[in-house]
């Protein structure tokens, strides 16, 4: 996390639960699921946590702060609490494997950042769905990332679960997504964050300007997933990445490392050879 701003980060976060809408109380439920884990009350902010492999699980607890974006999560809840922000964060549990080779189970790698996608579409639709007038902010980490950054993608391009207005910021870290050379805000030239929707954005607007250096390369995932912008939430999505981490700063001119990354992201392992070349063929 050195280098990352996790305080930046969480200053931009907590500044969006300023800026959003307030909402009223709904009662808790049972929790017969992750799902129904989620709300105990609707906050003006919500953050949606993914993190990295290895770091979740599908039984995953969803309120308990661990692994790398504990680092994030922290410092934004002690911020709400100075600012009398109303905010609430969970983290959506998903398998984290990468196909055996990782604890975490014999998923591979692909179809675990999908999974990953999928729980966090259903947590959003949650959230809005017992608080409709919450913002959503959505932090993902390395696998986590990726998962995050599909999601936000489909957001921006008018093809999520959700509409683009109720999104009021991503912070990726580590993003396999990450396209080559990619700025700060990608799709932008920004060093700071485009306004929530539905505020004047002069809190926003008073935030110093975050000193980064882009890396030159690019994410390892595949390339598909590359992301050069974010539709309509460009310049709402930030996405950190530290010189030298091939999962989002592979060089362009190594080509063979993406291939063997995105073949052994394919492999389920889980201790039948015959299973792991079976799903490579």
């Amino acid at each position: 996390m050195k280098g990352w701003g996790t305080r930046t980060v969480a200053t931009v976060v907590t500044t969006a639960a300023v800026l959003a809408g307030v909402g009223g109380l709904v009662p808790v439920h049972a929790q017969t699921n992750w799902l129904d884990g989620l709300i105990d009350g609707c906050p003006d902010l919500y953050v949606l946590g993914m993190q990295g492999t290895t770091e979740s699980s599908p039984d995953a607890p969803v309120k308990v702060d661990t692994g790398m974006l504990s680092n994030i999560m922290g410092p934004m809840l002690d911020q709400a609490r100075e600012l009398g922000a109303s905010v609430d964060r969970a983290y959506v549990p998903y398998p984290g494997s990468f196909g055996g080779l990782t604890p975490g189970g014999s998923r591979s790698y692909i179809k675990s950042v999908t999974a990953g996608e999928e729980n966090l579409s259903l947590a959003a639709e949650k959230v809005l769905e017992q608080c409709p007038s919450a913002k959503l902010a959505v932090v993902g980490y390395s696998q986590g990332a990726h998962a995050a950054s599909n999601f936000l993608r489909s957001v921006g391009k008018g093809t999520g679960v959700v509409p683009a207005g109720v999104v009021a910021a991503g912070a990726l870290f580590g993003a396999p997504t990450r396209s080559a050379g990619s700025g700060l805000f990608p799709g932008t030239s920004q060093s700071s964050p485009s306004p929530v929707p539905d505020t004047t954005g002069e809190t926003v607007k008073a935030l110093s300007s975050v000193a980064f250096t882009a890396p030159e390369g690019g994410g390892i995932g595949p390339v598909a997933d590359l992301t050069k912008d974010y539709g309509s939430l460009s310049g709402r999505v930030s996405s950190w990445c530290q010189t030298g981490d091939l999962a989002c700063d592979a060089p362009a001119n190594a080509p063979i490392v993406r291939a063997v990354v995105n073949v052994a992201g394919q492999v389920e392992v889980g201790g039948d050879p015959f299973v792991a070349v079976a799903t490579v063929g």
